[in-house]
């Protein structure tokens, strides 16, 4: 510390400028040892917080290299009493510290690297989902966006703190909801197909059909199912869905559906016999198209029974009261969700003979 130089004066004047001392670039730290009865001026007045103080802040800051500052406080008491006292101050480097890349971003599920410059020693907190709490590189793996602090420090005893946020994005998401995978032909694949639209994920949709004709498969870029349509009974078409991920993260698939045409259907029998004599057992064969029990069946055999089995048990005729030839009438109905078909067939039963004289 300098020597303190007097001028003619009171002899209770003093300045104090304070014992020599050093801080890191951008911190900050007080200077001198002054009362308030006198009036003060610090040379030079930059980086201080008021150069007319008694013990004013010095904060220095755009340092690139360490430097010393001589500082001069001049007391006064009236015109002619001053005093004079200096101050050396140390201005120490702090790291400018950086980190590639500047603004990271981690699709959720992956790794990235972090690499930090600009000091000699890093700390990074917090310790969570991070590879190593200390060095210049670490791989950084959060489940969700989350704020990291990477702090350099150098021999000097000076830090720096960097703060910054890994972003964490999303997967492409690729889904829609069936309403049904089976109707009436002919009926367009839009009306049975809820899309759902993920913005904040997705970049865009390609729909995926193969029909089961032996045509090529087809594609539709667009977010809204496609325009087809399942016009012939037995038509049907496989559907999935991608979607791109607007971060180029993983793109999303959705698993194959499957939509049918429903099949129509056609009603058909065939029988033992014509008919004949009385009494005719005769036994009646279901043939329809789809025999199965998404069909209904209904039987009127003509006879005053009637049967909802696919094969019904053989039925019994006999002629009319008056023992003439009659005719009895079947009738078999189908119904499937698609639709309905009938076939109606008989049988002609003869009166057993009668002798007369």
């Amino acid at each position: 510390q300098a020597a303190v130089q007097f001028t003619a004066g009171r002899d209770h004047l003093c300045a104090d400028a304070g014992p020599d001392d050093s801080l890191c670039n951008g911190s900050s730290i007080q200077i001198g040892n002054n009362t308030s009865d006198f009036s003060y001026v610090w040379q030079p007045g930059k980086y201080l917080s008021d150069s007319s103080s008694a013990n004013p802040v010095f904060k220095p800051t755009g340092f690139i290299k360490d430097t010393t500052i001589k500082f001069t406080v001049i007391a006064k008491s009236g015109a002619t009493c001053t005093a004079i006292d200096s101050v050396f101050i140390k201005v120490k480097q702090a790291p400018a510290v950086s980190i590639t890349p500047p603004k990271p971003a981690v699709c959720i599920g992956d790794t990235i690297k972090i690499t930090a410059a600009g000091a000699e020693s890093y700390q990074w907190q917090p310790n969570n989902f991070i590879s190593n709490s200390s060095g210049n590189i670490v791989k950084i793996y959060p489940p969700a966006t989350t704020t990291y602090t990477v702090t350099g420090s150098n021999a000097n005893g000076c830090s720096n703190e960097l703060p910054f946020t890994v972003t964490v994005n999303p997967n492409a998401i690729a889904a829609f909801t069936p309403l049904d995978y089976t109707n009436c032909a002919a009926y367009n694949l839009d009306t049975v197909i809820i899309p759902e639209d993920h913005p904040a994920e997705n970049a865009g949709y390609t729909w995926y059909l193969k029909d089961n004709t032996g045509n090529s498969e087809q594609s539709f870029s667009k977010a809204l199912p496609p325009d087809y349509l399942l016009k012939n009974p037995g038509d049907s078409v496989t559907v999935y869905l991608t979607a791109t991920s607007k971060f180029g993260c993983k793109d999303s698939t959705t698993p194959v559906a499957v939509f049918k045409a429903g099949n129509t259907i056609k009603a058909l029998f065939t029988k033992n016999s014509n008919g004949g004599c009385e009494p005719q057992d005769i036994l009646f064969t279901n043939t329809s198209s789809i025999l199965d029990k998404s069909v209904t069946f209904n039987w009127n055999f003509g006879n005053g029974n009637i049967s909802n089995d696919i094969q019904p048990a053989s039925q019994t005729y006999t002629a009319g009261y008056f023992s003439r030839d009659t005719t009895y009438y079947i009738t078999l109905k189908a119904g499937i969700a698609c639709g309905t078909d009938s076939l109606r067939d008989s049988v002609k039963i003869n009166p057993r003979p009668v002798a007369r004289f």
